[in-house]
Formats: C-alpha cells, structure tokens, sequence
C-alpha cells in the first residue's frame, strides 16, 4: 500500500475522488484539481502532483466528481462541469443542484444532484445537452451515485438504499442486511436487537447527522428512516437507546 501526500507544501489534505487514464492520475482535492505522470518515479513527492488550475481555464479552488468522457476529462465543481481537454477548460454543464457523482457511457455522462432534500439523475449527450432526467420526490431524495447497465440505471440514495430505474419505473432493492456498519449504540429487548450507526462526536460536539435506527428480529434486519418515521428529520445524531423491561418500549435520545 503506497500512501501519497500532496498538499501544496506537503501537507495531507483531502481527497474527494482519484481517476487516472492512460498518461495521468488526477486528484480532485479542497486544493483544487491535480495531476502527476504515471510514469513518475516518485509519486510520494508533492511537487510531482501538478495543480491543473493556472495551467488552464479551470476555475481556482476545491473540486468534485471526475470522469472521463472520450479524450476529455469532466471536473465537477459545486454545480458545474467543466470539460477539459488539453491546456483548455469549457463549461460542460450547469445544473440546479450540488453535483455528487459523475459516470459515463461511451455517449453519455450520469450526472447525480442532490440538495435540500431533493435529487435527481441527469443524462448528459456529448456536448452537455439535457438527454433525460429521472426524477421521483419520494425516492431520490438524497442520491449519490448512480450507473447505467445494459439499460438499467441504478442508483444509490441515502435514504432510500438502492434503487433502479428500468422501462420508466423504479424499484427498490433492499439487501437483507443493516443500512450501515453500526458504531453506535445497542439495546437487546424481547429477542429483538436495536442499534444506532452513529456515537457522539470525540469532541461532544454536534454533527447533524440524519437519524436512523435498525433492528434485528428473528434472523433479518428492517431499518428505520425519515420515510417510515417522519420525526426523526427533527431528531438528528440519535446516539443513546434506552429499553423499558417492562412494556419493551424503546427509547432514544438525541444529541444534535
């Protein structure tokens, strides 16, 4: 495992997505875009991670998704996509919400938005135009990610788990499994486990992070989110449960 650090002056900083194709590895960082030759011989050396702003019309500062679209590479950034090709930057796309991800086709780019509780799915021609949307407000609500197969797209929400979206309708699937790897807290009532995904913050400090319980009764997992429970949209970082003996009443308790 080869651990790479290279922030302007060494520094670690984050990395919101790597892609690399037949001549470079890019990183998009909160530095902004960056390139090195996949050819270097000394990639843990930051001086060989080039900045591509400056270099070109890419606007300064922090960059998102990427993907690779023929010989051009796509840079996500807030809402925009910018097509760069060579030395040159053009704006490829303007959406109405915060990208999240970016995947292509041979034709065609998969643009995921989401924002203020609500997404959507975007399909991208060659040169940017608008080709379809996928759009359903009680589903895609909070979408990440989403990838076109053989006439599938299939989607990943955080709210609504996977979802796939084929002959202009969607389905639902749901693994037998729970949501997340838990690291919060666990309550065992009656035969049935309860866990929460989240613990307090190191810090005691609050994170906002959206609520959801699971529980594990009679060998399978159901999980519970804003959709079943609306309330919890007001309860965010749920991190203690607490179980009555004797009416199996669970509890919670919410930090955020």
């Amino acid at each position: 495992v080869n651990n790479f650090t290279i922030g302007n002056a060494g520094e670690p900083i984050p990395v919101n997505q790597l892609l690399a194709d037949e001549n470079y590895f890019y990183a998009s960082t909160v530095q902004g875009l960056k390139k090195a030759a996949r050819n270097s011989t000394n990639l843990s050396d930051f001086r060989n991670w080039n900045a591509v702003q400056g270099t070109s019309s890419l606007p300064p500062g922090a960059t998102g998704p990427l993907a690779k679209l023929q010989n051009r590479l796509l840079v996500g950034k807030k809402d925009t996509i910018y097509a760069l090709e060579g030395d040159r930057a053009q704006i490829y796309y303007v959406g109405s919400l915060p990208l999240q991800s970016m995947t292509t086709t041979p034709a065609t780019t998969v643009v995921t938005e989401s924002g203020n509780g609500k997404g959507r799915i975007v399909v991208l021609s060659e040169k940017g135009s608008i080709v379809s949307i996928l759009q359903q407000p009680e589903l895609l609500t909070s979408p990440v990610y989403c990838l076109y197969d053989e006439g599938s797209y299939w989607i990943a929400d955080r709210k609504s788990g996977l979802q796939r979206f084929i002959a202009n309708s969607f389905s639902g699937y749901v693994p037998q499994s729970p949501l997340q790897n838990g690291s919060g807290k666990l309550v065992f009532q009656q035969n049935t486990l309860w866990s929460l995904p989240f613990a307090a913050a190191a810090d005691w400090k609050a994170m906002k992070r959206s609520s959801f319980l699971e529980k594990f009764n009679e060998e399978s997992w159901s999980s519970y989110t804003s959709r079943q429970w609306p309330a919890l949209d007001s309860l965010p970082d749920l991190i203690t449960l607490c179980a009555d003996p004797k009416t199996g009443v669970v509890w919670g308790g919410s930090f955020g």
